[in-house]
């Protein structure tokens, strides 16, 4: 694991505590989707969406690598270089941010490719 990645979880999850949700467990598995999602992202220049150039979105992605996709979610960010300054992103963005601190999930990955984040939320 990367530092930066368990900072970002790490960030997200004091929030969530002090929203009274349970904190978000660390998963191996979303953690590996949201690295490849990053890679993939900076190698084919794909920043614009959730959608990568060959048509799956992270929930496709999710079911390639195992995962159940019922209820997840997926933050990017392009060009963040610290973890609280994606973090940060996030918190601005009203979309990601009810990611963040969606109630209902459970599990957490995180993925950093240079300055291509991906986060993967499931139950």
């Amino acid at each position: 694991m990367i530092d930066d990645e368990l900072e970002v979880i790490a960030l997200i999850n004091q929030e969530r505590a002090s929203r009274g949700l349970v904190e978000l467990q660390f998963d191996r598995e979303l953690t590996r989707c949201a690295r490849g999602a990053s890679r993939h992202s900076l190698e084919h220049g794909n920043f614009q969406g959730h959608v990568n150039p060959e048509g799956d979105d992270f929930t496709g992605r999710m079911n390639l690598n195992g995962i159940d996709s019922e209820s997840s979610a997926e933050n990017i960010s392009y060009g963040a270089f610290t973890p609280l300054s994606v973090y940060q992103g996030w918190r601005n963005s009203p979309g990601h941010n009810a990611n963040m601190f969606y109630e209902c999930f459970l599990r957490i990955g995180v993925g950093k490719h240079q300055n291509v984040w991906t986060a993967n939320f499931a139950r």
